[in-house]
């Protein structure tokens, strides 16, 4: 096994360049860095190893001492970082945000122009699996690229050809030292269900199925890439100062209008795209397809798409509005706060509350003040009216108004984020299924 026709036909790598190694200590991680040291026996390279410590096992200390001693044997320029706080509401992406915030760093302490992660074959067909299952883009259907040049880096995955049995041998042929994570045995996590359940299954039908895979993701990349430069050439004749004209909209075929959002919302929520996903592609296609000539739609993290006659603008909102949301797991309020579902928290004050599934009727909803609005709360015998709360919470008018109350879904107040919380909310000692916090 080597990587080196891969790097040196795809990547033209210049000698003396420094490349930054996110290593974990798995088996994946661990060959990667092995192999690159093989490399730079060939093509002369600085190497950096980036550990993240994501601090959530007992083992993470001892599997940064690993990498850490390993490094210190081979001469290697060894650097890491321990995460201690996450927010809660979708632990894998927080973590990979984390991690990529803390590469880039790294990418600018050495002035490197390449990050290498150890993705594999496997990991390949999970993402693909799984984004087809929640929905997503078209380059997001293709799951994981091999090469990304952001402009400034190159992150490049060269072990993509390869499946993780394919890495542990290589390791054990080679005494490379790694740590086997228990925690993917864990099917909490969607894409450990996927690991331990389906893809056991697509390699019985065939055992290079990853193969297939690859072939799958460059063909849907190749294809997305072709699309993507049309509707960047079209893109100025109907879209100009962030108003996109309905009428030239229209006359183009379905699968370009869906493009020509996408390339709106990423121009919009960059970094935060994540919080997009087709359906809100669906929505917007359906505002400008709707016969009303003026109509607005609530769009994520306080941006509003706006259609008045022939034209439609996607904005921040800045007004001050009543609002009423149907909440999920996470939403991002008027006043720039944040209320998210998360698994554990050690707090009891009122920014965080807890409910057992049986005492609330889901889904929960966030909303602001009503007249008249009433709450059982926590420790008092009878209702207090919501207005009075505020009062005695020294609350001024103006947050009043914009000020968040969730409900559950027959109205009833269950909680004032921040200020009081019902006689329903739960003290972390006793039982309950569900965790809020309000940030």
């Amino acid at each position: 096994m080597n990587i080196d026709n891969f790097l040196i036909k795809n990547v033209h790598i210049v000698p003396g360049s420094t490349v930054i190694l996110g290593i974990s200590g798995g088996p994946d991680s661990m060959a990667l860095l092995s192999l690159m040291q093989e490399f730079t026996k060939k093509v002369s390279l600085k190497l950096v190893v980036a550990h993240v410590n994501h601090n959530v096992r007992k083992e993470s200390d001892n599997e940064l001492l690993m990498v850490k001693k390993y490094c210190e044997d081979n001469n290697i320029i060894f650097e890491s970082t321990k995460f201690t706080d996450y927010e809660g509401y979708n632990f894998h992406a927080e973590a990979r945000d984390k991690r990529y915030e803390y590469f880039n760093s790294l990418i600018d302490k050495y002035d490197a122009k390449y990050l290498m992660t150890a993705h594999h074959g496997d990991d390949l067909v999970e993402t693909v699996i799984m984004r087809l299952v929640r929905g997503s883009t078209m380059k997001g259907y293709a799951g994981i690229e091999s090469i990304i040049d952001n402009g400034k880096y190159q992150i490049i995955r060269p072990l993509l050809p390869y499946t993780k049995e394919d890495l542990v041998k290589y390791d054990d042929t080679n005494h490379i030292p790694y740590a086997v994570d228990a925690s993917n045995k864990d099917d909490k996590y969607m894409r450990n269900r996927i690991r331990n359940h389906i893809l056991p299954l697509l390699k019985k039908e065939d055992s290079n199925v990853q193969d297939k895979f690859i072939k799958f993701s460059k063909l849907i990349t190749d294809y997305s890439n072709y699309a993507d430069s049309n509707v960047k050439k079209i893109m100025p004749s109907l879209y100009k100062d962030n108003i996109l004209y309905l009428d030239e909209f229209n006359k183009q075929e379905d699968l370009i209008q869906r493009l020509i959002i996408q390339q709106i919302l990423l121009s919009i929520y960059h970094d935060d795209v994540n919080l997009l996903d087709d359906n809100n592609v669906d929505e917007i296609i359906k505002l400008i397809k709707s016969d009303k000539p003026n109509i607005t739609l609530k769009l994520p993290n306080n941006y509003i798409c706006v259609k008045a006659y022939n034209q439609m603008v996607i904005k921040e909102d800045n007004e001050v509005i009543k609002y009423d949301y149907t909440f999920d797991k996470k939403i991002k309020l008027p006043n720039n706060r944040i209320i998210k579902v998360v698994s554990s928290c050690e707090e009891d004050t009122n920014y965080v509350s807890r409910f057992s599934y049986d005492e609330i009727e889901l889904p929960l909803h966030i909303r602001t003040m009503h007249i008249g609005d009433e709450m059982i709360v926590r420790g008092l015998n009878g209702t207090k009216k919501t207005g009075d709360i505020f009062t005695n919470s020294k609350v001024n008018k103006e947050e009043r108004d914009t000020w968040p109350i969730v409900t559950d879904n027959s109205g009833k107040i269950i909680w004032i984020p921040g200020i009081k919380k019902s006689s329903i909310s739960h003290r972390k000692n006793e039982k309950y299924d569900i965790i809020l916090k309000y940030l």
